[in-house]
């Protein structure tokens, strides 16, 4: 399959982006009154929307889930959206995408101010026709579906559109949509999470994915 159209998750697929997001968790849960979470649970927290998480994780009720997000983005919004890297690769994959003449975009479940603030950040907006993101103040941005059929719906992405991500929610959200599906393990998600999730295909570095997205007709 060539593949025209390409959707770009954010955190695990563009940006290796533990750091920032695990210290706002911890900021936010301090804010709880949660001292020492566990680390393999907050990492549990990269790529799902935040509220369902704190939600599955720590129990926390709907006004407390409401709390938590809002310390997160207190901390996020100062110094967490600016402890990412890029994972390596990245940027000369996209450059290469563009030259190509493929439409890329990020399909995030990251709010979409925030997520077009990083990639301007990272100097990689250019490369994107749209970066699209959670809309929490009103919901009708919050699923990793939605999020993709906005792109498909709103920007006229109907040749061949795929969908890379590294965790389930990514693989779902693209088969929820009709869409196929990479699934990176250089990321936070597991080899068998998304097998079992159904990913059309799987690349284990930026090198393979490249070599799949650049395939020749």
């Amino acid at each position: 399959m060539v593949y025209d159209t390409i959707l770009f998750d954010m955190d695990g697929t563009l940006l290796e982006s533990a750091v920032g997001i695990i210290a706002g968790l911890e900021f936010a849960l301090a804010k709880m009154g949660i001292e020492n979470p566990d680390t393999m649970i907050l990492r549990k927290f990269i790529g799902p929307p935040l509220p369902q998480s704190f939600e599955r994780y720590f129990h926390f009720s709907a006004v407390e889930v409401q709390e938590a997000s809002k310390h997160f983005k207190t901390y996020y919004e100062r110094e967490g959206k600016f402890q990412n890297r890029l994972y390596t690769g990245i940027p000369e994959l996209l450059l290469a995408l563009s030259e190509a003449g493929k439409r890329c975009f990020v399909a995030t479940s990251k709010p979409e101010l925030t997520a077009r603030e990083i990639t301007d950040f990272y100097g990689i907006s250019q490369y994107f026709e749209r970066v699209v993101g959670a809309n929490y103040a009103n919901g009708s941005r919050v699923t990793k579906s939605s999020v993709i059929l906005s792109v498909l719906t709103e920007y006229g992405t109907a040749r061949n559109p795929v969908m890379i991500g590294d965790t389930v929610f990514d693989i779902n959200g693209a088969k929820q949509n009709q869409l196929d599906s990479i699934g990176v393990l250089y990321g936070y998600g597991s080899r068998d999470e998304l097998e079992k999730a159904g990913a059309s295909q799987i690349v284990r570095n930026v090198e393979e994915l490249r070599e799949i997205l650049l395939e020749s007709d």
